[in-house]
């Protein structure tokens, strides 16, 4: 009896784990019926998951020579009268901050046609595994512009915005390679407590690109309203063309939202009493991106818009044109405000229309690459034949040479000359080194 019970036992045991992978197989396959992964045309998806405001996560599984499945959702060129794909990086759903981009675009639709799409980064990061899903830059690959949703990237684990920081900063080369094929990306302000992040746009654009404000004083946190503003002003490279003309010679805010709008349902809760308190509707950038020397940028960047003459004409909106597309940066809120103009400004230069913006001027290449070597060699040559020619210099070297029997005078004096050159240069150079150390402490420090 006992040999039949467990032989009886072991008879259901291995039906069951027969039958339940594929009840498994089966209520996998009913959910993705369900939801339209298998049988729905890719149209009908298209517009259940924009009623949805999700992505959309289709995808087409090509087959590669060796047989493997492959995820084919490379980037098309598509005809000139196709609408124009614009996605969105946000929060996480779980406790996310507004995004006004798509009542922005359907605006903007009325003159050239849009089709935007909201990217939850970290939700796709996070999220079970699926071969439909893909969660990395294949999936928004097909895009044709791709916005940063207002600090979406500047690393707050509330929002989720310490993952897309991350994505943005392991996928930068591949996200540079996306712009040079035509495509355009746009950085909307990113702050941590109303002060510039410059994490976020080191991710997006490089190190040492973008350098931004910090507080005027770091002990006092809410000195970030003073950098606050809502006027803004074109620079004199601004373009005059594509849509660039339309653009107001003086950039203000156009019925922007408030806090309780900003910040929906749980998000609420997590902003400070600080920043409830300030008027998100008259603000139009939060601090600026700092000057920068030669040398220090590797690509061509050029100042669009700037604050106003009150606020010393800092630099607010940066755009770098990159092979056949463009990099717009800026520490201003641009859908929250109304921006309309100067976005689809921004938008018809996909698609490769990038001739009409602004690029540095062969010179300031050729002077950015090699200002730093020259400035080198000819101060340090001026300082060591001046040195060399000191009479100071002269007897010192003599008590040095003269027990080698080579202090004679007139050939010293040729000799030290050529000799102090090099060393005047390295000197030079070591000064110079230190100098630029010590003025970026002074400028962390001061929140500059």
């Amino acid at each position: 009896m006992h040999d039949a019970g467990r032989l009886g036992h072991s008879a259901a045991w291995e039906l069951s784990s027969r039958v339940e992978p594929a009840v498994r197989d089966l209520v996998t396959f009913e959910r993705r019926l369900a939801r339209g992964s298998l049988c729905k045309s890719r149209s009908t998806r298209r517009e259940n998951f924009a009623a949805l405001d999700v992505p959309d996560r289709s995808c087409t599984i090509g087959i590669t020579p060796n047989g493997n499945g492959r995820d084919t959702m490379s980037q098309h060129s598509p005809p000139a009268s196709a609408a124009l794909r614009v996605g969105i990086l946000v929060d996480w759903r779980r406790s996310t901050r507004a995004s006004a981009w798509p009542a922005l675009l359907a605006k903007i639709n009325r003159r050239i046609p849009v089709e935007s799409i909201n990217y939850p980064i970290a939700d796709l990061i996070v999220a079970p595994h699926d071969d439909c899903d893909p969660a990395g830059l294949q999936a928004i690959s097909g895009q044709e512009v791709l916005i940063v949703n207002w600090d979406a990237a500047n690393g707050d684990p509330e929002f989720g915005a310490h993952l897309l920081l991350a994505w943005l900063r392991h996928r930068r080369p591949e996200l540079l390679l996306w712009v040079r094929r035509g495509n355009v990306l746009i950085v909307e302000s990113q702050a941590t407590f109303g002060v510039p992040c410059q994490d976020a746009y080191d991710a997006a654009v490089g190190p040492s690109e973008l350098p931004t404000s910090g507080l005027p004083d770091p002990s006092r946190p809410l000195g970030f309203r003073e950098r606050l503003g809502s006027v803004c002003v074109r620079a004199a490279s601004f373009p005059t063309s594509d849509g660039f003309e339309n653009v107001d010679a003086q950039i203000r805010p156009r019925g922007g939202t408030q806090p309780a709008e900003m910040f929906p349902e749980s998000a609420t809760q997590l902003l400070t009493t600080e920043l409830q308190d300030l008027d998100w509707g008259s603000m139009l950038y939060r601090g600026w991106f700092r000057r920068t020397s030669f040398g220090r940028r590797q690509l061509p960047w050029t100042t669009l818009v700037t604050t106003d003459a009150s606020a010393g004409k800092r630099s607010t909106l940066e755009a770098a044109r990159l092979g056949r597309g463009a990099i717009f940066a800026t520490t201003m809120m641009l859908a929250n405000t109304g921006q309309d103009r100067l976005v689809e400004a921004m938008l018809r230069c996909a698609r490769g229309n990038v001739d009409h913006l602004p690029t540095p001027a062969a010179w300031t290449d050729t002077v950015r690459k090699y200002w730093k070597t020259g400035l080198s060699v000819v101060s340090g040559s001026a300082i060591g034949l001046i040195a060399g020619g000191l009479e100071d210099s002269h007897r010192t070297v003599g008590r040095i040479l003269g027990p080698i029997g080579l202090s004679d005078p007139e050939t010293m004096k040729s000799w030290l000359k050529i000799a102090f050159v090099p060393l005047g240069v390295a000197l030079f150079e070591l000064a110079r080194r230190g100098m630029l150390r010590l003025r970026r402490s002074v400028l962390d420090y001061l929140g500059y």
